[in-house]
């Protein structure tokens, strides 16, 4: 016999709209990107996104920079992918040919223009895409959006890093212009700072080549799931590497803190809070949430159950403090309030979840 489906959970506001698009090739990240422009009629905000293209060799794979046209009003969805002006929500602005399948696109926080990009088999990069100038103000009209195909003399290489397997964390220092950390299931780990080959906008290409950047840190060890800076403390990262997540400072060589999970489990995701500087959430393979404190780094404070496989990505909403989201292998996003645990529930209520799950 068939499994019960679980109760949906009950929310005031699920979706104000829905836009769908087909893509002509799969994507292995997506992230927005800080460039919000009103179009002239004041109904749309254009919003940027960076894509990726796995086209399996029949295709030059490529670093996409799309241009979303998010309604400035609640609009019920039509149909088709298509506004009132019969333009598509969704169309790609810039194209840059990268030697394999991109598997992580981050842009650099303070200048959106530099993309690190962590490739399947062929290192990383960073890219300049020229974003800011992409994106039409609100005086231009709207004419539709000519795609740019940029050449391989826009990237900086990054030495060190092979990337032989998937690269699984690639994050820039919220607060140190520049650097860059990468890790992957190779077990590499690296540290780059590029700020000096990136204080030029747009980079000058050299005749030789791009340019190459030594990392200032390089370790091999045990798989790397997941690795990223906290977005308050400076040098402080965080890497999940072998099921347990490390706790470093990059700007010194002191032993790291280790954080165990409870029992056999072992952790494969992470994410710092920017709202409670000393939370961490954690994401396992027995589909359990962890809450930690660094100040009380013996177990966890809270422990989430809902997923039915390995949770493989958890982050901190921006802007909600205590609210942090976890997708894993069951095809699954859930988000949570640590704010709203122990709180008491109705029988109705308790057969919908625990009270700190809000959404499935």
């Amino acid at each position: 016999p068939c499994a019960a489906a679980p109760k949906p959970i009950t929310a005031a506001t699920l979706f104000t709209g829905t836009q769908i698009r087909a893509l002509e090739w799969p994507s292995l990240t997506a992230q927005w990107l800080p460039v919000t422009k009103q179009c002239s009629r004041g109904q749309y905000a254009h919003q940027g996104l960076l894509l990726s293209t796995h086209a399996a060799g029949l295709a030059q794979n490529t670093l996409v920079v799309a241009d979303v046209k998010l309604p400035l009003r609640q609009a019920t969805a039509g149909a088709d992918d298509k506004d009132n002006d019969g333009r598509p929500f969704l169309s790609v602005v810039r194209r840059l040919p990268v030697p394999a399948p991109v598997c992580r696109a981050r842009h650099m926080p303070r200048d959106a223009r530099h993309v690190a990009v962590a490739t399947l088999g062929a290192g990383a990069a960073v890219l300049y895409t020229g974003v800011q100038q992409t994106l039409p103000t609100k005086d231009e009209q709207e004419a539709p959006t000519q795609t740019v195909q940029a050449t391989e003399q826009t990237a900086i290489r990054l030495g060190g890093y092979e990337g032989k397997q998937a690269t699984c964390g690639l994050s820039w220092a919220p607060q140190q212009d520049g650097v860059l950390l990468a890790g992957g299931l190779d077990g590499t780990l690296c540290v780059w700072d590029v700020s000096a080959s990136t204080a030029t906008s747009p980079p000058q290409p050299s005749p030789s080549g791009p340019a190459v950047v030594a990392p200032l840190m390089v370790e091999h060890g045990e798989p790397v799931s997941d690795a990223c800076f906290h977005p308050r403390t400076p040098g402080l990262m965080g890497v999940v590497r072998g099921g347990v997540l490390e706790l470093r400072d990059q700007r010194a060589a002191k032993e790291a803190m280790v954080l165990r999970a409870p029992a056999e489990e072992r952790l494969c995701s992470v994410s710092f809070s920017s709202a409670q500087e000393q939370h961490v959430a954690t994401g396992s393979d027995r589909g359990h949430v962890h809450i930690w404190d660094t100040r009380m780094a013996g177990a966890p404070a809270h422990r989430f159950a809902g997923h039915r496989g390995a949770v493989l990505q958890v982050e901190w909403s921006p802007g909600m403090g205590g609210v942090v989201a976890s997708t894993a292998e069951d095809r699954r996003v859930l988000v949570w309030d640590t704010t709203r645990v122990g709180r008491p529930q109705s029988p109705d209520e308790r057969a919908e979840g625990p009270p700190e799950l809000l959404f499935v």
